[in-house]
Formats: structure tokens, C-alpha cells, sequence
């Protein structure tokens, strides 16, 4: 018979276990509050993800929002293609500031025997300011003149102003629509692009993880409200321009630290290793280039002294750094070279010393110490807009990590440099810092083009025709003539006023050779037929290429054959559905034609499908101006002036509403408003005083008619109200003189020879 224990008994324990019947303890409390506490938290965490899950799948179904997909689906008739996004950007940039990707056209399923090319970069990849004369352009027909019986299909994933955190993102989509192979150029905007060190991100090291956690959520619906929400409460004071505009970094000084710059470098580096895995992963061949920059025609564009510099050494490197300036305005080019070193030995992080010093030993052949001093320049750039020789390290080093993969360098860098005539690529290659000229972009290509044939597949490496391509002949398939030569050169001159390009050193020198150039490819009758015959012909052998029915439209309207504008830019939106920009410079060219009512349907499908569209809304606007319905015109302008506050043109056209509207004052303000923002705006400066000298304010008025006259001289009609308004005031012989130059610019306005009939027959009363 069992025995129950006795008190004395050890038998209720085992192994230093306690009995059922022992009482918890409180370490066996703790832990269970503890694992009760957990569980609740986890409940509480699930709970929240699921609330934001069913938000999140809400926003979506509603089709609140917007999707930051590169690529957006598209069925027309059968067929499913990808377009370009009008959006991605926003996850990076405020609207305000928001940079277009390009307009690019892709079949969801890749055909049979097409060989896909994906490029991913920023703005050298993308072929600014031209985008269809870019690398990539180039590429595509190099491969297609050297390999006819292969077809290639070359999708520009590019996006100006980005850098490896946003290219990431683009990697990992494209990864998804079985790239044959990638090409990625990148390294520009490491510092001053998203999370850069020269931005409000870069002032703390935030970890990358929670960097790629930040941009994973504002691709959501809910983290874009919360993004839109934030820029609201905190970006006010920022300027429109803010990720672009790299004066506002100049103002600011922002002198980088070599820890947050550090900081970037192994950011960049491994974004680059990841970008690379995906691509890998995907079974695509990847091309990993350097980027070339311009070392010998751009100076720094900020140079910051040490702050901690002793005074008698501050001194010193003031005064030596005047002789060296002075030395080398004298042509003493051996004397300033040494000058600038000695200046640069008290002071080594002021960049402007190093690039002196380069220019002085270009002068004397010694292209190899100049090439380091360049280099050495932009390396230290407190404004660092251009790829460091850093960065280019840092390809070339994870480039060899992934030397047993289908990865391939190609050393643009090195290439252009060995290439250039004086070892340094300057403005024979580039426009500014680092925009690419045509010769840039045609030998860009050409090195993409030399590892391409690498990765082809051997059928088509065998059925090589001949060698590449000329660069004339690229050209004059992609239609490259002397007008479109001329306007980019006209808006790469525009570029260069700038800041902080208008305020380099050489400025003067580069703006005029660019003048030059322009100057010399002005359009004469000759020229328009040969430019016309070369557009026809490239698309007599490419008749579904977008970008030259665009150039061709561009043309056509620049001769002023509307009609025929507006069906190539029909036969654009045919080839691009749903393309905004097609729809918006189709109904331009309508509303030139008079055609207001289809002008306002093509603008309003403009705004419809992109609302952050400041042009689309003020040509809105003027058709419906035109129209007569100033009701809907104001608040279409008004909006235009929401999206682009510095426009004068949206102050110009709301005060000619305003003034139809019988509300004179307010449209004084406009026009005055739009001179503030354009001081030689013409055009405001001759309706103002017209408007003036009806509200019978002849001083202004004259005023503002004198101001037309300087701007416009050629133009007859400011030289007639000049003269009404200084007779007007007794000023008889100025008045006559404008009446006369009226009559020699319009020989028959009855107006002017009235006036000076008038004058003459005064005259000849007067005793």
C-alpha cells in the first residue's frame, strides 16, 4: 500500500524539479507575463498589418493614387504592350521638381528571335538634352547596320537626376521582362541625388537597410500620402527646383565631410553589387561602363578653402594665389604651374588651385600631370555634380567581384581619355559637365557597341556585315539634321546660363564657341529640303520609330506647315497610346489652326493623363481663351500657375483674360508680374503699355513702349504707339522719328503715314 509523503519527505522532487503541487515562483511568473506580453505585442503588430494591408488593398482597388512602376500595361486592340509610366519619380522628388523618364514603348511579351537591351543610368545614359540622339539611339544602330539578320530592341530605362538607390528599384523591374542584356551607366548624382551626401538625407548615416526601407514604403499608396503629406508640412520653404537645381547646393555651401562622403561610396557600391545580382539572376548579360566626364573645359563649380586654416598661411596662399593668376594671364605658363602647387600645398582641398594648375601645364604638353590636376579638381568639387574618380573606382573594383559571371566592364572613361587630344575630354565630347555632345554620345555608343557583340547570340556574331557603322551614317538613319544640330545646340547654350554654369571662370569662352557652331548651321531654303529628304528617308526605313515622326513634326511646325505637324504627331500618338505629350502638341498645333474645339478635347486628355502637366493646363487655358469661355480659361491658368510659379507666360496670358474680363488693374499686375519674372519679355512690356496708355497713363506707357523698342527694334507696332504716346505729350520731333522708322519697317501703315502727314503739315504752319 502506497504511502502519501511526509512533510519531511523529498520525495515531491526529482531531479531539481518541482511537484505539480509546488507554488510558482516568481521567476516562472516573470517569464510567462513576459511571453504573455510578446504575444500580445504580436497580436497587436499583425493586427496592424493586416488594418494596413486591407488600407493599402483599398487605395488599390479604388485606384487612389498612383502606381511608381516604370512600365504601366496597355492593351491596344489584341496586342499588350508596356509604356512608360508618367510617375516613378514622385517616390524621389517633390512634384514641383519631378523629372519626366522617357516616353518609351516595349511589347509586354517578348517576340521570337528579338534580342532586348535594357539601359539603366541617369541623365548621360539618357542622352541629354536630345533624347533622341542620345548613347542609346546610337547603339541601336550600330547593332542593326553590323547585324541585319538579328532584331534588336534597345529600352532607354533611364531617369534624369537619380542615382543607384532609385536605378535599383529600375533593375529589379526590368528583371521581370527577360532582358537579354543590361547596360548600366551611373555615377553622376551619387552625392547630390536621393540619400546623396549633399542633401538633407545625407546629413545623417542613415543605415541602408533602413534607406531601401524608407524608398520600399513610399512606393505603397499609403507611403505616398504619407510622402505628399510630409513635403506639405516640411517642403515649403524649399525651392521649386530643389533636386535640379544645383544652385540651390551652391548657396548653401555644403562642404562634404570625407565621413559622409564615405558614406555614399559604400552605398553606391553596394547598390552596384545588387543591381548586378538581379541582372545575373535574371539570365541577362550585363555591360557595366565607367562614366566619362568634362575635366579640361569645367572648372569646379565650388571651391571651399580651409576653415581651419592658420592666418600667416592664409596669407601666404591669397597672395601666391593672385601671382599665379597673374603669371598665367601673362602667358607664363612654367611659373604659374609652380605657384599653384605651392599655393595647393597649404591649402590641398581648394579645387580651383588644382584646375589653374592643369591649365597651366596643358600650355606646356605635360597632358599627363594636367589630366591629375583635372581629375584632382573635380575630385574635390564641393559641388560634386560629376562622376569622382572614386565612384569609377569603385565600378572597375565590383566589376571583378562578378568576373565569373556574364558581367562585362567597359572603361568609357579610360576611353575617352585616351582618345581626347590632350588626354583630358573637354567640350570636343561634352557640353557642360557632363551632358554629351553628338561626337560624346556616338563614341559612348560605339564602346557599348564593341561589348555588345561579346554577349550576341553566335548566329548573329556570325553574319556580321562589314564594321561598324560611320557616325554620319548613325545620323542620317536616326535623322539628324543641321536644324535639329542647331536647336540642340541652341538649348545647350540656354543650359549654360545656368547657375552654377553661368558662373565658371570660362563661361564667356565656351558660350561663345557654342555660338559659333549655332551660328554656323542656320537653316537656309537649301538646307529645309535636305532636312526634309533626310527625315523621309530614315522613316521610309523605320516608319514606326516615335522619336522621328517627333523630330519630323518638330521640323515641319518650325517651316510652319501645321497640317502636316499635326499627322505626324497623329501617327506619334497611333505608335504611343495614351502618350500625353502627343496629345498635347497635336492640340497646340489644332489650336494654331483655329481648330479650338478639338484643340480642347486632344489638351484636356493632355492634363488628364498627366495633371502635373503646367504646359498642358496654360495651352488648355489659351484654347479656351480663344474660344471665348474666359470661365474656364482662369482657373486652367491658375492652375498652371500652381505647377510653375516662375512661368511669366501664365502671368502674361492671365492678364490678356483679365483684361477681357473688364478687370484692368488686375491685369497690370499680371503683366507687371510676368516682367519681374522675364525682364525682356517684349511682348508684356508692349501690352502693358498699351494697356497703360488706355487707362491714360502716357509716362508708363511711353516707358514701357521705349523698353520694346530696345528689346524688339524690328517690331513696327511698338514704334508706332511710341510715337502716338510722345506726341501725346509734346514731344513732336521723337514722335516723328518713330512714325518714320514705323514706315520703314511697314511701308504701308496708313497709321504712321497719317501721323507723320500730320506732323510735317504742323510743322510747315509753325511761323
Amino acid at each position: 500500500m502506497l504511502q502519501p509523503p511526509s512533510e519531511n519527505s523529498n520525495s515531491g522532487v526529482k531531479d531539481g524539479l518541482k511537484s505539480p503541487s509546488s507554488p510558482p515562483t516568481s521567476s516562472g511568473t516573470g517569464q510567462t507575463r513576459s511571453l504573455l506580453w510578446l504575444f500580445r505585442l504580436g497580436t497587436i503588430l499583425l493586427a496592424l498589418m493586416l488594418a494596413l494591408g486591407a488600407l493599402e488593398a483599398g487605395f488599390r482597388l479604388a485606384g487612389s493614387g498612383y502606381s511608381s512602376r516604370f512600365f504601366r500595361n496597355l492593351k491596344v486592340g489584341n496586342r499588350e504592350i508596356l509604356v512608360g509610366n508618367n510617375k516613378p519619380s514622385l517616390c524621389f522628388f517633390p512634384l514641383k521638381s519631378a523629372r519626366m523618364p522617357p516616353r518609351v514603348l516595349m511589347q509586354a511579351k517578348k517576340a521570337p528571335g528579338v534580342y532586348r537591351i535594357f539601359i539603366l543610368g541617369e541623365s548621360t545614359a539618357m542622352g541629354e538634352p536630345e533624347l533622341a540622339y542620345g548613347p542609346g539611339r546610337y547603339l541601336e544602330e550600330l547593332l542593326r547596320t553590323r547585324f541585319p539578320e538579328q532584331q534588336f530592341e534597345v529600352v532607354n530605362v533611364r531617369m534624369p537626376s537619380i542615382n543607384s538607390h532609385g536605378i535599383l528599384s529600375l533593375a529589379r523591374e526590368c528583371s521581370h521582362y527577360k532582358g537579354d542584356l543590361w547596360v548600366i551607366c551611373m555615377g553622376n548624382n551619387e552625392m547630390l541625388g536621393v540619400f546623396g551626401a549633399g542633401t538633407v538625407f545625407g546629413a545623417r548615416d542613415f543605415p541602408l537597410s533602413l534607406v531601401r526601407l524608407t524608398l520600399a514604403l513610399q512606393q505603397t499608396r499609403i507611403g505616398k500620402l504619407l510622402l505628399v503629406l510630409s513635403r506639405k508640412l516640411s517642403g515649403a520653404s524649399l525651392p521649386a527646383s530643389w533636386w535640379s537645381d544645383l544652385q540651390f547646393f551652391a548657396e548653401k555651401k555644403i562642404k562634404l565631410s570625407e565621413r559622409r562622403k564615405a558614406t555614399v561610396y559604400r552605398y553606391f557600391q553596394r547598390n552596384l553589387e545588387d543591381i548586378l545580382q538581379v541582372g545575373v539572376d535574371s539570365g541577362a548579360g550585363i555591360i557595366v561602363g565607367t562614366v566619362p566626364v568634362s575635366l579640361r573645359d569645367c572648372p569646379p563649380f565650388l571651391s571651399l578653402s580651409n576653415s581651419n586654416l592658420p592666418a600667416a598661411n592664409r596669407a601666404r596662399f591669397d597672395k601666391l594665389y593672385a601671382e599665379g593668376s597673374l603669371a598665367k594671364k601673362q602667358g607664363r605658363f612654367e611659373e604659374a604651374a609652380q605657384i599653384y602647387a605651392e599655393a595647393s600645398s597649404l591649402d590641398p582641398g581648394f579645387a580651383e588651385a588644382h584646375f589653374l594648375r592643369g591649365e597651366s601645364l596643358l600650355h606646356l604638353d605635360n597632358y599627363a600631370a594636367a589630366r591629375q590636376q583635372f581629375q584632382l579638381a573635380c575630385d574635390l568639387d564641393a559641388l560634386p555634380a560629376r562622376t569622382d574618380s572614386r565612384i569609377n573606382e569603385l565600378i572597375v573594383e565590383t566589376c571583378r567581384q562578378f568576373a565569373a559571371t556574364n558581367v562585362a566592364l567597359c572603361d568609357a572613361a579610360g576611353l575617352f581619355a585616351t582618345n581626347s587630344p590632350a588626354g583630358s575630354p573637354g567640350e570636343e565630347l561634352f557640353y557642360g559637365h557632363a551632358d554629351l555632345n553628338f561626337d560624346g554620345n556616338y563614341r559612348l555608343a560605339r564602346a557599348w557597341a564593341e561589348q555588345v557583340k561579346r554577349f550576341l547570340p553566335a548566329r548573329a556574331a556570325s553574319h556580321a556585315a562589314g564594321d561598324w557603322a560611320s557616325q554620319s551614317t548613325c545620323e542620317s538613319r536616326l535623322g539628324l539634321t543641321d536644324w535639329n544640330r542647331s536647336r540642340v545646340l541652341n538649348d545647350a547654350a540656354l543650359r549654360l546660363e545656368e547657375p552654377p554654369l553661368g558662373s565658371q571662370p570660362n563661361h564667356s569662352r565656351r558660350a561663345e564657341a557654342l555660338e559659333h557652331r549655332r551660328m554656323a548651321l542656320q537653316m537656309t531654303a537649301f538646307s529645309a529640303e535636305q532636312a526634309q529628304e533626310t527625315y523621309l528617308a530614315a522613316l521610309k526605313r523605320e516608319p514606326n520609330d516615335h522619336y522621328l515622326h517627333e523630330s519630323f513634326a518638330d521640323f515641319l511646325e518650325a517651316v510652319g506647315d501645321f497640317k502636316q505637324a499635326a499627322a505626324e504627331w497623329q501617327r506619334v500618338r497611333d505608335l504611343l497610346p495614351r502618350d500625353y505629350l502627343a496629345c498635347f502638341k497635336l492640340g497646340t498645333l489644332l489650336l494654331l489652326q483655329g481648330n479650338w474645339a478639338d484643340a480642347q478635347t486632344l489638351l484636356s486628355q493632355a492634363v488628364a493623363l498627366r495633371p502635373d502637366f503646367g504646359a498642358g493646363w496654360l495651352e488648355l487655358g489659351n484654347a479656351h481663351a480663344a474660344d471665348g469661355n474666359l470661365a474656364a480659361a482662369l482657373p486652367e491658368y491658375e492652375r498652371a500657375r500652381q505647377l510653375e510659379p516662375f512661368n511669366p507666360g501664365v502671368c502674361f496670358h492671365v492678364a490678356r483674360v483679365l483684361l477681357k474680363s473688364k478687370r484692368p488693374a488686375k491685369a497690370i499686375r499680371n503683366y507687371r508680374q510676368a516682367i519681374r519674372l522675364d525682364p525682356v519679355f517684349w511682348e508684356a512690356h508692349f501690352e502693358l503699355g498699351r494697356l497703360l496708355a488706355l487707362e491714360s497713363d502716357l509716362p508708363a506707357a511711353k516707358n514701357e513702349f521705349e523698353e520694346t523698342v530696345r528689346l524688339k527694334p524690328d517690331f513696327a507696332a511698338a514704334h508706332l504707339n511710341l510715337g502716338a504716346a510722345l506726341m501725346k505729350q509734346g514731344e513732336l520731333n521723337r514722335a516723328l522719328w518713330q512714325f518714320e522708322e514705323t514706315v520703314f519697317l511697314e511701308p504701308t501703315n496708313k497709321f504712321a503715314l497719317a501721323y507723320i502727314s500730320q506732323l510735317r503739315a504742323a510743322r510747315n504752319r509753325a511761323p
